[in-house]
C-alpha cells in the first residue's frame, strides 16, 4: 500500500511540475507577442523592408519581400547584377549571376525549408502548435551578459531551433539551428538586433549571421514597408 501511495504522490509531483512549466512558458510566450506588437502583426498582409548585407568584406542592397500566406523573396544586388530568391508557398528558386545562373533553378530541399521559415510573417513561435510543431522552456542562460529565456523549438519533421529571448525586452536576441549548409551539417547562429518599432509592431534593423562559430553576414535594415501592394507572380518560378 504505501508503494503505491508513494508511486501516487511521485506522479502527482511530475503532473504538477510539467503543468507549472506549461504555465510559465505561456507567460513568457504571451509577453513576447505583448512586446513584439503580434496582434497588430497578424493583421498585416505583405512586407517589403530594404537595406544591405555586408558580407565577405562587401556591402550590396538588400530588399526583402513577403506575403501571406507564406511567400517569400529576397533580391541582393552585386554590382548590377540581380541576384533572386524566392518561394511561392510550395517551391522555391533561384537566379544567380555570379554561380552562371542566368535562369533560375529549383533550390535544394533545404534550402526550401529555411525560404518556408522566412516566409512566415507571424513567426515561428506564434500558433506553433497549428504547425505541428512542439516548444519547450529549457530554462534561463545568459548570452552576453543579458538573461534570456531560452526555448527549444521542434518541427514537425524533427528539426529543431534554440530561440534565446531577452527576460527584460522580451525580444528574441540569438536563434541557434543546425542547418545542412553544402551538404554539411552546421551550427547556424543569427543576433538580431537594433530593434524599432513600426505601426506598433517591434522589427530587427539588424540581423548578424555565423556559420560554425564565423561571422559570414551582417544585415542591416533601413526601411520597413507594411501591407504594399504585391503581385503573386513575383514568387513563381519564371517559365524557361
Amino acid at each position: 500500500m504505501k508503494k503505491k501511495v508513494g508511486i501516487l504522490f511521485i506522479s502527482i509531483a511530475i503532473l504538477a511540475t510539467g503543468t507549472l512549466s506549461a504555465q510559465k512558458l505561456n507567460k513568457v510566450l504571451k509577453n513576447h507577442f505583448k512586446m513584439v506588437g503580434q496582434e497588430n502583426l497578424v493583421k498585416v498582409n505583405s512586407i517589403i523592408m530594404k537595406g544591405s548585407v555586408y558580407t565577405q568584406g562587401m556591402e550590396f542592397p538588400l530588399t526583402l519581400v513577403l506575403k501571406r500566406p507564406a511567400s517569400v523573396r529576397t533580391e541582393v544586388d552585386v554590382q548590377g547584377q540581380l541576384m533572386v530568391t524566392a518561394y511561392d508557398g510550395k517551391n522555391g528558386w533561384t537566379i544567380n549571376p555570379m554561380m552562371g545562373w542566368s535562369e533560375p533553378q529549383d533550390l535544394e530541399p533545404a534550402q526550401v525549408k529555411e525560404m518556408k521559415i522566412m516566409g512566415d510573417i507571424d513567426g515561428e513561435l506564434y500558433d506553433y502548435k497549428k504547425k505541428g510543431s512542439s516548444l519547450e522552456l529549457l530554462g534561463t542562460e545568459s548570452i552576453d551578459d543579458t538573461e534570456c529565456f531560452k526555448l527549444k523549438l521542434t518541427r514537425e519533421e524533427g528539426d529543431s531551433s534554440i530561440f534565446y529571448m531577452d527576460s527584460e525586452s522580451y525580444f528574441i536576441i540569438k536563434t541557434e539551428t543546425e542547418m545542412d549548409v553544402q551538404g554539411v551539417k552546421t551550427l547556424v547562429e543569427q543576433y538580431p538586433g537594433n530593434y524599432k518599432i513600426i505601426d506598433d509592431i517591434a522589427f530587427p534593423f539588424s540581423i548578424n549571421q555565423s556559420y560554425a562559430g564565423q561571422t559570414y553576414m551582417e544585415i542591416t535594415m533601413d526601411s520597413v514597408e507594411l501591407n504594399p501592394e504585391i503581385a503573386d507572380s513575383l514568387f513563381i518560378k519564371p517559365s524557361q
